[in-house]
């Protein structure tokens, strides 16, 4: 147990430690060339925020691992509550340069949110089978489009296919009449 707490709040805590005790040099290449990747895609007032997101993530195994013996409701409605406040906060503050990362993230927790409430309503025995057949409908489809729509970025992003995605009447790269 001590060490899942070390290796829980420990790494996120050394990485925000790291960041704070250089903040004044995170412009610098060497700096930059070590740490830039806990930092690079915030702004630069969070810089730390790298930290925020693993302390959640982290949050989220020891909700698992830890409370299953309450049951799979609390188990839910607790990383529920944690999504949510992780995503009233994203929104508040918007710590990514990029908007897109900004909606990615804030899209990621709505969908941990929709998955977590329709596990709460699966695991209630007195929801009927078409009832249960519907969100797990939902839920799945809900998650599908969440990955479709990565995979479509990630190519987008990769390939020069987010540009023409965006653009009207044009043609995509590489294609040719």
């Amino acid at each position: 147990m001590p060490a899942l707490v070390l290796y829980a709040l420990g790494i996120p805590a050394l990485a925000v430690f790291l960041l704070f005790s250089r903040r004044g040099q995170l412009g610098l290449s060497s700096v930059r060339g070590t740490f830039g990747f806990l930092y690079s895609g915030y702004t630069d007032s969070f810089y730390w925020w790298e930290g925020a997101v693993m302390l959640r993530k982290a949050l989220m195994a020891v909700i698992a691992v830890f409370l299953a013996p309450a049951g799979v409701t609390v188990q839910a409605v607790t990383t529920s509550l944690l999504a949510l406040v992780s995503l009233v906060v994203q929104q508040s503050k918007r710590p990514y340069t990029e908007d897109l990362l900004n909606t990615t993230e804030a899209s990621t927790l709505f969908v941990v949110i929709l998955t977590m409430i329709s596990g709460t309503y699966l695991a209630d025995p007195l929801v009927s089978t078409s009832a249960r057949e519907a969100t797990t409908v939902l839920v799945v489809a809900a998650n599908a489009l969440f990955v479709l729509w990565m995979v479509l970025l990630i190519v987008g992003v990769r390939g020069g296919w987010l540009t023409w995605l965006c653009s009207q009447g044009s043609r995509p790269p590489g294609t040719v009449d």
